[in-house]
């Protein structure tokens, strides 16, 4: 019987990730896609705008987030239909009134930060801000039901609608079509997981209890904490350009350069996620050898096609963004090329993120973050006055060693790593790098 539950646990675990592949693949597509279509169509100013816009309202969001993913994810596997239902009404509930708790911080954010920016722009991002973060509850309910396609479906469907959405509404309204593209691909995805996840819909459900909601939260509140530097570190970086120098271009440069990082980094992601019901199950049973395999298998992969990505991007960044985006975003090249350097680094970070949400160390994520933040705004603030979005590019890339150092300072009894194959394919990729720089 054990025999037949490993092999079913690992069909589904297989499953889950040709699922996040077949998704991802499109998602790279449409990153592709917006990537060779946006800055052309927009051009470097607008960009440069649009750029800040997209980097606040993600912040605005994470404020919002509460640990919704891993919750989700960690306990809704174990619970009955009827306890489901109950969780799900509770926290959408919940997640209605911080919504727009969070749409309002969206507005006013939005006028002080931005003098360009107006009140009919700023009230779209608080709409769409809020019901951003009541469509986490249906998605990650989805992720926690093993649904991982349709959980997919908004995690890698959404540059291709907002791209759609841009390419008519942008030369109608200008830059206000951009905001509204993004606010009706917001409403639409809303929209999609209310009506997926109709099944654990439960009306008795729905009100607030914070007796009930009182331990979720907290098994919650370091990753949910943990997310919001994360969102600092790696969704910032436009806004502190804009805010410190107020060199629109290279907000737009920095937001580029943001944008390859979160190709292979959301793919770690999603794929660590499609993996936790599994090693939760693999670890609640005390098969402690089958989880280290798995995260073992997870970073020894991610990291050697890391190498291949820093590589690719050393090799074909100088003329590839000119071919691209044309002769103005030349200087974007630069840090392209820095913040590739993070790939391999993530891998790790990601493995450590796994066990630590396995293992409820959601604490200890949350200080290595904080280690993390604390590192990339000092090399920011220092380097950003003569390197630009190439400064704001190395912190961020330093920012992903500190926070994975910090991790498996504390994490080393339960994070076993392939360190022979580690360190013996970084010597062969940085002999390949010195060949491409000189």
């Amino acid at each position: 019987m054990s025999t037949l539950t490993d092999r079913l646990r690992q069909h589904n675990a297989v499953r889950n990730v040709s699922t996040v592949s077949l998704h991802k693949a499109a998602q790279l597509v449409g990153q592709v896609a917006a990537v060779a279509i946006i800055p052309r169509l927009l051009g470097a100013e607008d960009h440069g705008y649009f750029a800040f816009f997209l980097s606040w309202v993600f912040l605005a969001q994470i404020l919002g987030d509460l640990g919704t993913p891993e919750v989700m994810s960690r306990f809704v596997p174990a619970l009955s239909l009827a306890e489901t239902k109950q969780l799900y009404g509770r926290t959408l509930f919940f997640k209605i009134l911080i919504g727009l708790v969070c749409g309002l911080i969206g507005l006013g954010g939005a006028l002080f930060l931005a003098p360009w920016m107006r009140l009919d722009w700023a009230l779209l991002i608080s709409v769409g801000t809020a019901i951003h973060i009541v469509a986490w509850v249906p998605f990650n309910l989805l992720l926690g039901r093993n649904q991982v396609g349709l959980w997919m479906v908004e995690q890698a469907w959404r540059q291709w609608v907002l791209l759609l959405l841009i390419i008519p509404l942008y030369p109608l309204l200008g830059l206000g079509g951009t905001i509204w593209a993004w606010t009706l691909m917001e409403i639409i995805f809303t929209v999609l997981g209310l009506w997926w996840a109709r099944a654990y819909w439960e009306p008795a459900a729905f009100g607030l209890d914070w007796d009930y909601l009182w331990p979720y939260l907290e098994f919650g509140f370091g990753f949910a904490v943990a997310n919001l530097i994360s969102a600092l570190l790696y969704r910032s970086g436009p806004v502190l350009v804009e805010t410190l120098t107020r060199q629109t271009a290279e907000a737009g440069f920095m937001n580029l350069a943001i944008g390859l990082f979160m190709m292979p980094y959301l793919l770690l992601t999603q794929i660590a996620f499609s993996f936790v019901p599994t090693v939760s199950d693999l670890y609640a049973r005390g098969q402690f050898k089958q989880v280290q395999q798995w995260v073992q298998t997870f970073v020894s992969v991610s990291w050697l096609i890391g190498w291949l990505g820093v590589l690719a991007v050393w090799l074909l960044a100088d003329w590839g963004v000119v071919f691209v985006f044309g002769p103005d975003y030349a200087p974007a090249a630069a840090p392209l090329k820095w913040i590739s350097l993070s790939f391999p680094p993530a891998g790790l970070l990601w493995g450590a993120y796994l066990v630590a949400m396995v293992t409820g160390q959601g604490q200890l994520r949350l200080w290595a973050s904080v280690a993390a933040l604390g590192s990339f705004l000092a090399l920011s603030l220092w380097l950003v006055s003569t390197l630009g979005a190439s400064g704001v590019a190395i912190a961020m890339t330093v920012s992903v060693v500190v926070n994975f150092a910090v991790l498996y300072l504390f994490m080393r009894r339960d994070l076993s790593l392939p360190w022979g194959t580690l360190g013996m394919s970084s010597l062969i990729a940085a002999a390949g790098l010195w060949v491409i720089i000189n």
